[in-house]
């Protein structure tokens, strides 16, 4: 789907829930984000990767560490993570206190960006992966996945 319809099927699936949106490197994650908190009043974009500069609208917090903006979470409307891979701790942890957390605050609701990484796993047929794949498939509601065709960003609902 194109970049507008993928904004409003996210939206509507963002009703107290946890989205991963997943690709290569720019492949339009950041900026569908983007769109998507221009619908919401209260942001806050957790800048795992420290790249976030400019003016925005949103708030920011440039940290690492999940346990940084706990304390604001009851104020927000939505949470987004970027770069899910860049968090300090073991992802599996750090889902579960997402979920904690989307239990605890029943107006928030959470979106992580993630890269696709290569696949070691001799096992699997797939040469790349998205960070944390067998936690995220598994305990996050849906999953999109953006890449680029023909200079436009492309949005794949996978889950």
């Amino acid at each position: 789907m194109r970049t507008g319809r993928a904004v409003t099927t996210i939206c509507r699936q963002l009703n107290n829930n946890i989205i991963e949106i997943f690709g290569n490197s720019e492949s339009g994650k950041s900026y569908l984000s983007d769109l998507i908190a221009d619908r919401y009043e209260y942001v806050l974009f957790l800048d795992s990767v420290m790249k976030k500069t400019g003016e925005s609208k949103h708030y920011i917090a440039q940290t690492n560490n999940l346990k940084d903006v706990e304390e604001v979470l009851s104020d927000i409307d939505l949470l987004i993570i970027d770069d899910f891979c860049q968090l300090s701790g073991d992802p599996k942890k750090n889902i579960y206190l997402l979920q904690e957390w989307i239990y605890n605050y029943k107006k928030l609701s959470i979106i992580l960006i993630n890269q696709i990484r290569a696949n070691f796993n001799k096992q699997s047929v797939e040469a790349y992966k998205p960070y944390a794949n067998y936690v995220l498939e598994r305990y996050t509601d849906h999953r999109f996945m953006t890449s680029v065709e023909n200079d436009e960003y492309v949005v794949t609902q996978i889950k």
